[in-house]
């Protein structure tokens, strides 16, 4: 009742503050008569707003246990609230299925958020329309292999978890095999929530397709943290889609995250479908990389990846086509192989599903490298399971790459088809027989008080962006790019930072921050 009422009293300060400007335009306002005139439209308007806000309120239903929700389920109507009474829920097996409305969804959530603790064997299975999940906490239990802790059923559209966690929730048997939160249906999100601990093997959050059309899921404002090196493939913090599915278009969004200390294989997202966006995320400290591993024509974008001194930590691993590397930050970061700052692999003829599809048509566009191991590895993998195809097509445009390990760019594949243009490169053997579209010069970086290089104002890559590329407007930071661009991915510029490397208190449910 709470929320909407201040949903309802926010309408009647915007509504009554227009009035009161057309008021002083119109020049009506003539003292005393026309305060009343105001004052009786705010009495008029806040009557029918408290009506209309009363009439919509939906019903409270407090619940003690999986059972209790599973009896209210029948008696739901949108704008109700089943409120999980605080407390240890032990082994309790929910199944939470309704219809909302998107101007009234049905939600479920704890009493007081964090303080609804499913324990023992617990998990929480949705299906239905317009549902929210809100501060549950899941710890000190575990599920059966080849489950899942949350599940967002075939049938979900647009549902939300939100401001939830989920910690240190493995079986003893770390080969054991589990997801998180595994999401079907279409347009769900999940966003503030908090992961960490995971030891068994299986996806912190996967994402599979129950229909043959984009499902546009979104991953926002997520704390993914510690998780220890497993030792076999699978234990990924995020799969978007698999390697049968990878020709399907998925168009979903993982933005604004924060990876730390996320290092259970090589892969930190394993990026198997087509279209999707990874967009202002900070990985800190991965032991592995952002792999586009199946599928095509996805965007990493304006990302910072820093290795701050963990060993084996890695950037971006590129297999496919059509995909764009654009406006990131890389620094610091200590893999090679497929743990490079970037890594570009060679092909298979005619892979099968599960191999190497070739890389055509790469855009690597106004990123900026610092003090990497190994920052660019051009053909890795080279023979490894027939893998004999070149990339083609790349464009390699208006970066910045400095650094003391040579060489800069690792071409370990002579028949790779790469367009160099307008990048500036400093510090040791740029590793390219031609110095075409490849300027070295000292881009005259320097840190700032969070750490992030940056160009001073009389770097060289001040304005000197060539070729034109208008599908890139902003930089890493925000800014907008205003036509004259700088080379790299920060845009020399005093307007205010919208894009800053996150740390733990930006991001999760604030009660776990």
């Amino acid at each position: 009742m709470a929320q909407a009422v201040g949903i309802a009293g926010g309408i009647i300060f915007q509504r009554v503050r227009l009035l009161w400007k057309k008021e002083f335009k119109s020049g009506n306002f003539q003292g005393e008569q026309a305060l009343k005139h105001i004052l009786n439209a705010l009495v008029f308007r806040l009557t029918l707003l408290l009506v209309f806000t009363w009439n919509v309120q939906g019903k409270e239903w407090p619940v003690s246990s999986a059972q209790d929700v599973s009896e209210v389920l029948p008696k739901l109507k949108p704008g109700d609230e089943v409120v999980m009474k605080q407390g240890r829920w032990h082994d309790q097996q929910i199944r939470f299925a309704a219809k909302g409305t998107l101007q009234h969804p049905i939600v479920l959530k704890a009493q007081e958020p964090g303080k609804t603790r499913l324990t023992g064997y617990s998990f929480l299975k949705i299906y239905g329309s317009h549902l929210v999940i809100d501060g549950l906490l899941f710890t000190n239990g575990y599920i059966d292999s080849s489950k899942s802790v949350i599940r967002l059923g075939e049938d979900t559209r647009h549902c939300h978890l939100t401001n939830t966690a989920i910690i240190d929730y493995a079986p003893p048997n770390k080969k054991a095999k589990s997801a998180w939160v595994h999401i079907l249906g279409l347009h769900n999100r999940v966003d503030y929530c908090h992961f960490r601990g995971k030891s068994n093997l299986g996806v912190v959050l996967s994402i599979n397709f129950s229909v043959n059309q984009p499902n546009y899921h979104r991953i926002e404002h997520n704390y993914f943290g510690p998780r220890p090196y497993h030792g076999a493939n699978g234990a990924e913090i995020i799969r978007i889609g698999d390697s049968t599915q990878s020709h399907q278009v998925s168009r979903t969004t993982v933005a604004h995250n924060l990876f730390e200390g996320c290092s259970g294989e090589a892969e930190i997202i394993t990026n198997k479908s087509c279209e999707n966006y990874f967009r202002r995320n900070t990985f800190r400290k991965c032991q592995g990389a952002l792999t586009l591993r199946h599928g095509n024509r996805s965007v990493v974008e304006g990302n910072f990846f820093l290795g701050e001194g963990e060993k084996n930590t890695g950037g971006v691993r590129v297999i496919g086509e059509g995909h764009r590397i654009w406006n990131n930050y890389f620094c610091g970061l200590t893999g090679s192989g497929a743990r490079a700052a970037l890594s570009i692999h060679n092909g298979i003829p005619d892979s099968p599903v599960g191999l190497y599809h070739q890389v055509k048509d790469l855009e690597v566009i106004h990123n900026t490298f610092v003090n990497n191991y190994q920052t660019v590895l051009v053909g890795y993998a080279k023979g490894k399971h027939g893998a004999i195809l070149p990339p083609v097509g790349t464009v390699f445009a208006n970066n910045i790459i400095s650094g003391e390990k040579s060489p800069l760019i690792r071409i370990d594949e002579g028949g790779a088809r790469i367009k160099y243009e307008g990048n500036i490169v400093y510090g040791v053997k740029t590793g390219v027989s031609s110095r075409e579209g490849l300027q070295v010069v000292d881009p005259k970086l320097t840190k700032d008080k969070t750490g992030i290089y940056r160009p001073q104002k009389d770097s060289p890559a001040k304005g000197t962006a060539t070729g034109v590329y208008p599908e890139i407007t902003h930089d890493v930071d925000g800014q907008k790019r205003p036509g004259q661009n700088d080379v790299g991915a920060d845009q020399i510029s005093t307007k205010p930072i919208l894009n800053k490397p996150l740390f733990r208190k930006d991001v999760g449910p604030v009660w776990r921050r």
